[in-house]
């Protein structure tokens, strides 16, 4: 049985992403917006360390944001090009590193909604020391600056969260149009060779039919006038 590529194309399920199109503009839209982000975060960062010197949690906002900002411009560059050729293998590094920034955020979240839960002393001492400053005396600060950021870093897990699953969706379309692309070839190359078979069958059935076709024996009537 001989199976066109029609068939595939009619057993296949209607995907929300099936336009190439979609997909590169979602994929844009979320390579601009990291972009904007963490342009706007390490700034506030630089600003941050002007502001307070060199302490601790200036330094390592600085220096965390910086590394981060600097890799997320090389996977979104990638994940562009991928785009672009259609290729799902250069998107892998921005999921990854967008699942990287999921997993901070949502530890960020995690801890500083821990401490104003429960006002422990040792996270309030940790951060009023990276400010070369006392929990007590600051602690009305130190507690509005941590509910202020707990309900920011909250809204940043979510949305980043949200951005991961739709790069999952566009690398899941762009595999899918892959493994059909690959599908197709196979099928065609198929095709090449049954016809090509088929067409080598004919040929050897032709040439042992005609040598197998018996002598037609001579006319005497022939063979007499000619001797006459």
């Amino acid at each position: 049985m001989k199976l066109e590529i029609s068939e595939f194309e009619e057993m296949e399920p209607i995907s929300p992403w099936c336009s190439p199109a979609r997909t590169r503009t979602v994929g844009l839209c979320i390579g601009i917006f990291d972009f904007l982000f963490l342009t706007a975060a390490f700034l506030k960062s630089v600003q941050f360390l002007q502001l307070y010197g060199f302490n601790f949690f200036a330094t390592s906002a600085v220096s965390s944001i910086g590394v981060l900002y600097a890799v997320h411009i090389l996977c979104i560059l990638a994940c562009w090009y991928g785009l672009a050729r259609r290729r799902s293998s250069w998107l892998v590094p921005k999921i990854v590193l967008k699942l990287t920034t999921v997993l901070i955020c949502v530890s960020l979240t995690l801890i500083l909604a821990f401490f104003v839960s429960s006002n422990s002393v040792l996270i309030g001492n940790a951060i009023a020391q990276g400010f070369n400053a006392e929990y007590y005396d600051h602690r009305a600060v130190i507690d509005m600056a941590c509910l202020v950021i707990v309900g920011v870093s909250t809204a940043l897990s979510v949305a980043q969260g949200w951005l991961l699953v739709l790069l999952i969706n566009i690398y899941r379309q762009i595999r899918e149009d892959e493994l059909e692309e690959l599908c197709e070839k196979a099928l065609k190359k198929l095709a090449r060779k049954e016809d090509g078979g088929a067409k080598k069958k004919n040929d050897t059935k032709r040439a042992s039919r005609f040598l197998a076709a018996p002598e037609q024996p001579a006319d005497p009537s022939v063979s007499f006038t000619t001797f006459i």
